[in-house]
């Protein structure tokens, strides 16, 4: 930050991921499905941390010196509390003023499905042996007429995509989500289980239906397939990035 000429004041949000080696996906499927596993429950756990980042936007905006000019670069994983974050706060602008919370907001390689923002982004490739057939609530959350489930991010006055297609990450990325639903972890899907979302999760030999919007993280994190590639792999995404 100190080469860019900044003279802000900076802070890091870190989140508990409670990961740690998660093998090479090369490894064999044994390996794959442990580095599945692991980035399920990162999502969750980044999920739940939503509030606490959303309460730190509010109060640096509380404060004389940085009401109005928080900026916020989110990397890889980071773009799913932070999306989350910027959701909630929705169309809500600093007490007194017409200004967002966040100024700028940066996603760089996006860890997060480009549906989520926009639904005709491109369609990953999906083998079939991969494929348990799970409907796509991050583009219709969280039903076929509804929006796309970050329709709502206004919480940022501008909004930029850093993604790189190459990125090496991103590319296993798309490899660990295609291995949802986590029956490993007793997560599944079925068309038996509508009227309810069709997830469920089996436990002590029962099984317990998952509904939006209650359940959606952890929908999200061990359930639902994503059908695009991830927001920090794809470009032109419309909707909310000038890039």
């Amino acid at each position: 930050m100190n080469d860019t000429g900044w003279t802000g004041d900076d802070r890091i949000r870190a989140y508990p991921s409670g990961g740690g080696s998660a093998g090479s996906v090369s490894a064999g499927t044994a390996g794959a499905w442990r580095a599945a596993q692991i980035e399920a429950a990162i999502e969750t756990r980044m999920s739940v941390t939503t509030t606490a980042l959303e309460n730190l936007l509010v109060h640096l905006n509380d404060t004389s010196r940085c009401a109005g000019n928080v900026r916020v670069m989110a990397h890889s994983m980071g773009n799913v509390v932070t999306g989350e974050a910027l959701r909630r706060l929705g169309t809500n602008c600093i007490p007194g003023t017409d200004q967002k919370f966040v100024k700028t907001y940066i996603a760089m390689q996006g860890a997060i499905p480009a549906h989520c923002y926009d639904r005709d982004s491109h369609f990953a490739p999906f083998p079939w042996n991969r494929d348990d057939g799970t409907w796509n609530p991050y583009s219709y959350y969280w039903s076929a007429s509804s929006r796309n489930y970050m329709a709502d991010l206004q919480g940022a006055g501008a909004n930029w995509n850093y993604c790189n297609a190459l990125d090496y990450a991103l590319d296993k990325w798309i490899f660990d989500q295609q291995l949802k639903p986590d029956g490993t972890l007793s997560y599944f899907w079925s068309t038996s289980r509508f009227p309810a979302s069709g997830f469920y999760r089996v436990q002590n030999g029962w099984a317990y239906d998952l509904n939006f919007p209650n359940d959606a993280h952890e929908i999200f994190a061990f359930g639902a397939e994503p059908r695009s590639f991830a927001l920090g792999a794809s470009t032109r995404v419309a909707g909310f990035f000038s890039g």
